[in-house]
């Protein structure tokens, strides 16, 4: 390879990357975010419908945040993996159809 082709190859590699590095980390930071509330909101809830009358249970909130965080980490995992793979597909579908209009049928 001649050198302006390397730099044309690096060239077009960082256009196909940099939408995905900028993407992501703020893609995580949302997911980070919204996770947080989200659990907030979960705890809140649970705490409103509890029956402060009953006889105490010794480690209960340990228990609220411990369901509470198990519950919120499957929930993260399937809306994470779902979120990363539309991003993903957002990103290169573009450059699937830009190489496949130089492909002869």
């Amino acid at each position: 390879f001649a050198r302006a082709q390397v730099i044309a190859l690096l060239w077009q590699f960082g256009r196909l990357v940099f939408p995905y590095v900028l993407v992501i980390p703020l893609a995580k930071l949302v997911q980070d975010f919204w996770i947080f509330t989200w659990r907030m909101a979960l705890v809140r809830a649970y705490l409103q419908r509890w029956n402060p009358a009953s006889s105490a249970i010794e480690g209960a909130s340990q228990r609220v945040q411990e369901d509470t965080m198990r519950f919120a980490q499957g929930i993260q995992g399937f809306v994470s993996t779902l979120l990363k793979s539309l991003l993903t597909l957002a990103v290169f579908v573009p450059v699937l159809l830009g190489l496949g209009r130089g492909t002869p049928p």
